[in-house]
């Protein structure tokens, strides 16, 4: 059995270097028997807006205001091959990074559901497939760097909270796997993987797609009353749910 190579990479840092195969750090620089190449890369930007949430138990509304954020997605599809002539191993990675956020406090804890898919048009053979798992940011840091293994390398990716929040994953197969979290503005930046063997020189199409929420408001001011508070001014909202989708293929 081969020993797995261990890619300690992260693919956001990976962009800036070109097709060379390097730790970030150069103290921790290794060498692998292994040839990578980056077949294609993009990344794309866009605005969500969460869902403004009334006071918990009561049901009226003190505030108009929301959380939201700016939204950089990154993709990249890598080939890596050795020695088996029978397969080639392809990496599709996928990064999120929140670069401004508007967090309100009353809605910290709110729920901003959002999504992550990665999926091929190629099954794996030989049961060679895998991905990130689930990730929990730990109590005592910020960041977290989850590792998971396919043939012959694992790959280590990278995940920043801001608050606790737990990302799943949803699903997995030979063909992709899904993520979810219930709280956008809590992760700053969340960094996906999925890797397959396919037959020798069959060329998988993959395609990512990140699904955020967009909430738009209509607000009407008018007056509410609580008995230890009194009458004080408060909003009715029309509310517009959708979404936003930054999606590719390649």
């Amino acid at each position: 059995m081969r020993k797995a190579h261990a890619l300690a990479f992260s693919m956001v840092a990976l962009a800036g270097l070109g097709l060379s195969l390097a730790a970030p750090d150069p103290a921790r620089a290794y060498t692998i028997s292994v040839s990578a190449t980056i077949q294609a890369s993009k990344c794309s930007s866009a605005h969500w807006q969460g869902k403004v949430h009334p006071v918990p138990n009561l049901g009226f509304y003190t505030s108009t205001k929301q959380n939201a954020g700016d939204v950089k997605a990154c993709f990249y599809k890598l080939v890596l091959k050795d020695s088996d002539k029978k397969g080639d191993y392809y990496y599709a990675d996928g990064s999120v990074s929140q670069t401004t956020t508007s967090k309100e406090p009353n809605e910290e804890n709110a729920g901003n559901p959002w999504s992550f898919v990665i999926s091929s048009n190629k099954s794996a053979i030989d049961g060679v497939y895998s991905a990130t798992g689930n990730v929990s940011k730990p109590w005592n840091k910020a960041s977290i760097s989850p590792t998971f293994t396919v043939g012959f390398f694992s790959v280590s990716t990278t995940f920043t909270f801001a608050n606790s929040e737990t990302i799943s994953r949803t699903s997995m197969s030979k063909a992709g796997a899904g993520w979810s979290a219930p709280g956008l503005q809590r992760t700053k930046q969340a960094e996906f993987g999925f890797s397959q063997k396919v037959a020798q020189g069959a060329v998988p199409k993959i395609t990512w797609k990140v699904t955020m929420p967009f909430y738009a408001y209509t607000w009407t001011k008018t007056t509410c009353y609580y008995p230890r508070a009194g009458t004080f001014i408060c909003y009715k909202p029309v509310e517009r749910a959708g979404s936003k989708v930054l999606s590719w293929a390649a």
